[in-house]
């Protein structure tokens, strides 16, 4: 039984039907294995990409009134990106109510990052179709867009020289990192990292080499753990 109240709670949102927000949570895979379900988050993703878009490109027209098309096309592109839908969905949590075929949990490591994404896209979509435009703006406006401009900063960043950094000062340790997954023909790969520091992993990153990928780790390790002394935030 999915827990709507802590999930509503988490989204500071209460649900009208929570059908939609049951939909919302369901991964195609849940469908073969389940007789109660029968739509996943797919068309819900679809809405709410749509929506980011216009969200983003809203605020973006409001905030930066001196930047040109380009300059702001730029910059939604990377607050839409699929790196950027996935911290919004990390800051909430959701993706431990994710409904998925018991066969495609190991996928869920595999595939987290696009995963948390898509979860992030279906419920904003969710919300607009309970509760309408405002609604979704609200939820939107809670959950991203506080963040825009520490994204907008940190893909510049070289984060595993700041992960590197911090852990060397505070324990004496460097961080390693493993390539767990690797897919894809030769032109067109995609590749699964995780870093480790004392051998606890502390974080995983996919990206088109692994040079990107041990980025996307460092970054969500030191991210998500809080890995941040002044000296690291005056980096950032």
């Amino acid at each position: 039984m999915l827990p709507y109240e802590t999930v509503e709670q988490i989204l500071q949102y209460s649900f009208k039907d929570r059908q939609i927000l049951q939909e919302a949570l369901t991964h195609r895979s849940y469908l073969n294995e389940s007789t109660h379900s029968d739509a996943s988050y797919e068309r819900l993703e679809f809405l709410g990409d749509s929506l980011l878009n216009f969200f983003v490109a809203l605020e973006l027209y409001s905030s930066h009134p001196n930047l040109q098309e380009g300059e702001l096309s730029t910059l939604r592109a990377k607050l839409v990106s699929r790196e950027a839908c996935s911290f919004y969905c990390s800051q909430i949590n959701l993706i431990c109510y994710i409904r998925i075929a018991k066969g495609e949990l190991a996928s869920i490591e595999r595939s987290k990052e696009g995963i948390m994404a898509d979860l992030y896209e279906s419920i904003l979509g969710a919300i607009f179709m309970d509760g309408g435009m405002e609604e979704a703006k609200s939820f939107f406006r809670r959950t991203a867009t506080h963040h825009f401009e520490h994204l907008q900063k940190s893909s510049k960043k070289d984060f595993k020289a700041l992960l590197q950094d911090y852990t060397l000062r505070t324990q004496k340790k460097l961080p390693s990192y493993e390539t767990l997954f690797e897919e894809g023909p030769e032109h067109q790969k995609s590749f699964l990292v995780a870093v480790f520091v004392d051998t606890q992993e502390a974080g995983r990153g996919r990206g088109s080499t692994k040079k990107q990928a041990e980025q996307a780790a460092a970054m969500e390790a030191v991210l998500y753990h809080g890995w941040q002394d002044e000296q690291t935030k005056a980096r950032l």
